[in-house]
């Protein structure tokens, strides 16, 4: 199994939290996404931070899992998107609606 914590992605405390419960049963990725029913790829890239964490992953994770229940893996997943989009705020240009 290799350095999940050392690769070159986006680490935010969705994809640590993930990475943690991975480390945690000594998982590779293919063995997490075989006891997710999902692929390689797509556990991978929510792992990489190059995709969202779903609802329907972060239910899979509690049931296979239950480190955390869904709800506490979507609240991290909500804290990330809302600072994200945070971040571009200023790049986000509307003008405030006047009736």
């Amino acid at each position: 199994m290799g350095n999940l914590f050392s690769q070159n992605s986006e680490v935010n405390d969705v994809t640590y939290t993930l990475r943690f419960i991975l480390h945690k049963y000594k998982l590779t990725i293919n063995d997490a996404a075989r006891a997710v029913g999902i692929s390689r790829t797509s556990l991978s890239h929510v792992l990489n931070g190059h995709s969202r964490l779903t609802p329907n992953l972060a239910l899979r994770f509690e049931k296979a899992f239950g480190d955390l229940t869904m709800e506490e893996l979507m609240e991290k997943q909500f804290t990330v998107d809302i600072r994200k989009m945070r971040s571009l705020e200023d790049s986000i240009k509307v003008n405030p609606y006047k009736p």
